[in-house]
């Protein structure tokens, strides 16, 4: 099986870094703009989560067949 690199960490790790910003930043404006960077790349690491089980499963079933 090919080896993908799971990128979910990392964009958990930038999750965080645009909360910690928006949190940091009196301006409604800008904050608003980090919380809802930080809503994608939530979304982004679990969609990478879900794409990294499906593939393991299809290589679970591909090597038992």
């Amino acid at each position: 099986m090919t080896q993908y690199p799971i990128r979910s960490e990392e964009y958990r790790a930038r999750a965080l870094a645009e909360v910690t910003a928006g949190a940091a930043t009196p301006l409604a404006q800008v904050r608003a703009k980090h919380e809802q960077a930080a809503r994608v790349w939530s979304v982004l690491a679990e969609q990478e989560e879900a794409r990294a089980v499906d593939r393991a499963a299809r290589y679970a079933k591909a090597t038992a067949a």
